[in-house]
């Protein structure tokens, strides 16, 4: 789940498989992975094309657009078109993973796990590095982009790295999650670690965040601030400026 603010949802909303928010918020629901959006209309990124179905994979970006994966890999985009940023590549092959930075879309084939970008950013690249393939699931923050490869590695591009956040940290391997936010990382180990790079103070994971003899099996994070995990124990757990004023709930 990628969770980066937005509004309350509309009431009775159930069935729910996957969320993802920004200005906007938007939700796949089971069983038939139809979508449905609310909070911010500006750029009309609540407004679901018609006859959208068996969606796998969803974002939001900060800039009021969104792009879904259905059941064919087919990418569908709406909202904000400023760049070309929700309108993909004629012929564009099937995918499986989908992240959105503010000016741009990136996406995950299913043939080979290569990524393919669009849109505009005239301040930095957002191309995928060379060679890129075995990539199984996209995260954006701003203006840069990780990816998680088959074999546990991470590899991030775009944005300045005035903060790091593409400076992967190095020997960092076995990972199972990547999400990102505005200027920072997060990456989940199959350990249940928690590595965090990027801004400083939204990447600086406190002393004893994971409890003793527990794990972290589950991982999102906000869309400027904080970032919050499931533990073994059920208890949802956060930290960031903003994790004290808005304390989860306990699973």
């Amino acid at each position: 789940m990628a969770n980066k603010g937005g509004d309350k949802p509309p009431p009775g909303l159930t069935g729910v498989q996957l969320l993802a928010s920004s200005g906007a918020s938007c939700a796949v629901l089971s069983p038939a992975g139809t979508v449905t959006c609310w909070g911010d209309q500006a750029k009309n990124g609540t407004v679901v094309p018609p006859g959208l179905t068996g969606v796998t994979a969803i974002d939001v970006s900060y800039g009021f657009h969104v792009c879904a994966v259905d059941g064919s890999g087919k990418v569908v985009c709406w909202g904000d078109n400023a760049g070309g940023k929700a309108t993909p590549p004629v012929g564009l092959a099937p995918a499986k993973a989908v992240a959105l930075a503010d000016g741009y879309s990136c996406v995950s084939l299913v043939a080979g796990g290569t990524v393919d970008c669009w849109g505009k950013n005239a301040i930095y690249p957002f191309s995928p590095p060379t060679g890129l393939a075995g990539v199984t699931a996209l995260s954006a923050g701003l203006f840069h982009t990780c990816a998680l490869k088959d074999d546990g590695s991470v590899v991030c591009w775009g944005g300045d790295n005035s903060m790091g956040e593409i400076t992967v940290p190095a020997g960092l391997t076995d990972v199972v999650a990547i999400k990102s936010s505005y200027y920072s990382n997060c990456a989940l180990k199959r350990s249940g670690e928690l590595v965090c790079w990027g801004d400083p103070t939204t990447a600086t994971v406190p002393p004893g965040f994971i409890p003793a003899g527990q794990k972290a099996i589950q991982l999102a994070t906000t869309d400027t601030t904080d970032t919050c995990v499931t533990l073994s124990s059920g208890v949802i757990t956060c930290f960031g400026p903003d994790a004290s004023t808005y304390p989860p709930p306990t699973c």
